[in-house]
């Protein structure tokens, strides 16, 4: 998401709008459609990205302590980590809405469907 900007966004016949890029460290394309939350997201932090970019971005050490911040508010006691955000944005947010599995495997940069079931 760090490198999102305008020329990713792309809206299909029927409306849907879709982020249509490549994965850096494997150079697999990938489309993600847009939900009506990320939508929001995206207008809410529209123009205060640098160098053409969708989205600011933040040390990789703020996120975390951000992340700690929300786990204690919100009561949540065990230690998060990387891979747990994966796995919650892959269940939660595409799987339950109804996304195939085999365009989840591709969202998450993964080369064979059976690393994505484990």
């Amino acid at each position: 998401m760090c490198k999102l900007s305008d020329e990713d966004i792309f809206v299909a016949e029927d409306n849907v709008i879709w982020i249509k890029t490549f994965r850096d460290k494997t150079g697999i394309d990938y489309e993600i459609p847009l939900l009506e939350i990320p939508l929001q997201i995206l207008e809410r932090y529209k123009g205060t990205a640098s160098d053409g970019r969708l989205l600011p971005m933040y040390p990789n050490g703020e996120l975390n302590r951000e992340i700690k911040n929300i786990a204690r508010i919100s009561g949540i006691t065990r230690r998060l980590t990387w891979h747990q955000r994966r796995h919650t944005y892959a269940t939660e947010i595409t799987l339950s809405q109804g996304v195939p599995i085999e365009t989840v495997s591709r969202m998450l940069g993964h080369s064979q469907i059976k690393t994505t079931y484990k």
